[in-house]
This record gives C-alpha cells, structure tokens and sequence, in this order.
C-alpha cells in the first residue's frame, strides 16, 4: 500500500470476506477481539474511578500482559523471529487504535459486497 487511505480500504476489503467465515471461527475472533478491547477498557475505567487505588490495576495489567508476552514469545520462537520480542507490548496497545478503527467497516454490510479487490 501507498498511504494510510490505500491502507485502510485494504483492510476494510479483507473483512468484507468475513461473513464466509464459520461460525465457530467468528466467534473465537469475536471473543478474542472483545477481550483485548474489554481489557484496556476496564484499565482505563479502573484507573479512573479509583485512582487511588492505581496498584491493583497496575497488577491487573501485567498479569495480563505477561500471559500475552508468554504466548507471543512461543509464537515468535516457532517462526524464528526474535526481532519483535521487545515490542510486544506496544504493539499489544496499538492493537486497541486498530479495533477502533476497523470496528465500524464490520458492520457496514452494505458496501462489503461492492468493495472492489483489484485497483
């Protein structure tokens, strides 16, 4: 891709195919995406509501962040690629600005079936 605008209708071309996805399959993508998202949100909520109490999301976060570093760290060995070992958890983080940008083409039913492959 060129840009982030060529980017974007990529990304928005391939979950136009999700609708052929199995059931199971889309759910486990679903629960999956909906535990990222519910993990920063309840963090966030956490935070601000009892800020006083900033340790308990604190550990909250990290037990999480390690079972995520965990996985990836086995996931990375197996494909022989180290070099992303660092960012995990960044990049765990911007995974969230992704679901919120792509979120709304998931339900935007009408123009998956137009969306064009070839430019």
């Amino acid at each position: 891709t060129r840009n982030w605008r060529d980017y974007y209708y990529q990304k928005r071309r391939h979950l136009s195919v999700g609708s052929h996805y199995r059931p199971q399959h889309k759910l486990a993508l679903g629960l999956l995406a909906l535990s990222h998202f519910g993990h920063y949100a309840s963090l966030l909520m956490l935070l601000v509501l009892f800020p006083t109490q900033w340790m308990w999301s604190l550990i909250a976060y990290s037990v999480r962040l390690l079972v995520v570093c965990w996985q990836y760290r086995r996931i990375l060995h197996l494909l022989q690629d180290k070099a992303l070992w660092p960012w995990i958890p960044l990049l765990d983080a911007l995974y969230l600005l992704y679901y919120l940008v792509f979120a709304p083409a998931l339900f935007n039913t009408g123009q998956s079936r137009q969306e064009k492959w070839k430019q």
